[in-house]
């Protein structure tokens, strides 16, 4: 299997708060009641922990699933699954265990539904990563360690206290594929750093398929994703913020 390689660089820490990768199907198979008991047999090896009902609160499944849905967490708590009858997501975690293992995951997860749920075609593939990155209050100016909306009209204050920005846009080459981007940020505490939340999200829809929904076909636009939101971050932010991380 052929996966997009990344600059492998160790980090004393990560922004990097969550990675969520959400599949949404637009056909199942009959609705089996049974599907959740099913698909925690099939994965408790991984998610050994029992079961939990998914209610409003902690769901981030499409609103098109309907039934029980369930969540499913790995005994270090640093990988939950949410299952539905038409969509899954795999949450992995603080402290960020780097591309490969989440990949791994995501593979593992996504087979595992495959089999039991038997859906019929894909809808929509979200990957979502939400950053946390921490910069020093009293020196920010969103210019040094962004690029996304720098510019401030002369005369305006320059330095930020808190701030909130971002876009939705296609790809030319991809109009199937958007990207959303949004910074934001609360005023900082004892004026040592400022929190700013970096969410980048990939989304590719109305997937064209064949005869039928192909895990490697999948795994495929899920690495494409990862390339994009990849690229997104590294042009979203300078080298005061990649200095703020070891890099």
């Amino acid at each position: 299997m052929t996966m997009q390689t990344f600059p492998q660089k160790r980090h004393a820490t990560s922004p990097i708060e969550e990675v969520i990768c959400e599949f949404e199907f637009s056909q199942v198979g009959a609705w089996d009641p049974h599907l959740p008991t099913r698909l925690y047999d099939e994965m408790r090896s991984v998610y050994p922990t029992p079961p939990q009902q998914v209610t409003a609160e902690n769901s981030t499944l499409s609103e098109r699933s309907h039934g029980p849905k369930i969540l499913l967490t790995t005994a270090d708590g640093k990988y939950q699954a949410r299952c539905g009858d038409m969509a899954m997501t795999l949450h992995a975690l603080r402290p960020y265990p780097g591309w490969a293992d989440v990949y791994d995951r995501i593979a593992h997860a996504l087979r595992n539904y495959l089999q039991v749920a038997k859906p019929k075609a894909i809808a929509q593939i979200n990957l979502t990563y939400r950053n946390r990155i921490m910069v020093p209050a009293q020196s920010l100016l969103m210019s040094d360690y962004f690029t996304l909306g720098t510019t401030i009209p002369h005369g305006l204050p320059k330095r930020f206290i808190s701030f909130a920005t971002g876009f939705r846009a296609a790809y030319d080459h991809d109009p199937h594929s958007v990207l959303s981007v949004s910074f934001s940020a609360s005023p900082p505490q004892h004026d040592v750093s400022l929190a700013v939340e970096a969410n980048i999200d990939v989304m590719t829809s109305r997937i064209q398929l064949h005869e039928a929904v192909e895990l490697e076909t999948l795994l495929e636009i899920v690495r494409d994703l990862k390339a994009k939101a990849y690229d997104a971050f590294e042009k979203l932010i300078t080298d005061h913020t990649r200095k703020l991380y070891g890099r």
